[in-house]
């Protein structure tokens, strides 16, 4: 597949989904975006903070007729480059329904007090939006007890939410939690380092990395909430999962 392409392609290993990328030049305030399409549901994953890319998903999706599936926003983690163009004024992907965002429990706490140095509001001189995410993902709860949750939500979309560890032959434990419905399935694993919410998705056979593997510089390396040892031993579960879950592509924020 060609993630410079945008276009509509084939999610390798799930015959159902169809991936749409959205992906540019690299700078340090741009994330990169993805539109993924399943039979019972229209993802996006990190929608960014760049009135054009909004443009583009809001255009996307409209141009195939979204009007028919739920939308789910998937935040690897909730710095200002990946969400907060979008979380400030939602692109309308359903007529009556707000899109709904799913982001890890640390994530949505700074979100919602305004934490201006974990959501870098601060360094990049942004107000941060009213927001009341509607999932918490792989909750501190959740990972000690490795919960089943099961949700009606917002949209017509019926979610199961399944924990479960994974122990590495590194010694690392490895949270896993399974989003399943009609029609989709999805995996989130805890990835905390670059920032404490950080969170990285699977579909198929893609890995949706976010910033969790992004440390080559000092800049992304140090932001507030940046953990040392945390990013390498998520460095190191991730070097594992590419290697035991069959991964064919990694997709970086």
């Amino acid at each position: 597949m060609n993630m410079q392409k945008r276009a509509w392609q084939p999610v390798p290993g799930n015959d159902e989904a169809y991936i749409y990328p959205i992906v540019d030049d690299t700078t340090i305030f741009l994330s990169n975006a993805y539109i993924i399409r399943m039979p019972g549901l229209m993802v996006v994953v990190d929608p960014g903070d760049a009135v054009s890319q909004i443009e583009t998903i809001r255009r996307v999706l409209d141009d195939f007729g979204n009007n028919d599936k739920p939308a789910l926003v998937l935040l690897t983690h909730c710095h200002v480059d990946h969400c907060f163009e979008f979380l400030s004024a939602p692109a309308g992907l359903q007529p009556g329904c707000h899109p709904l965002v799913a982001l890890q429990e640390e994530g949505i706490k700074a979100l919602k007090l305004k934490d201006r140095e974990l959501t870098g509001a601060g360094r990049f001189h942004k107000m941060i939006p009213d927001i009341d995410p509607d999932i918490c993902l792989l909750s501190a709860d959740a990972r000690k007890s490795k919960s089943s949750e099961h949700l009606r939500l917002e949209g017509g979309i019926v979610l199961d939410l399944t924990t479960k560890a994974i122990t590495t032959p590194y010694g690392n434990t490895v949270y896993v939690q399974n989003l399943s419905g009609s029609g989709f399935g999805i995996k989130a694993y805890y990835s905390p380092g670059h920032s404490p919410d950080s969170t990285v998705f699977q579909v198929g056979t893609l890995l949706f990395t976010g910033d969790a593997l992004f440390a080559a510089e000092h800049f992304v390396a140090g932001l507030p909430g940046w953990n040392k040892n945390d990013s390498l031993a998520t460095a190191q579960n991730l070097l594992w999962l590419v290697e035991n879950e069959v991964i064919s592509v990694v997709a970086p924020g």
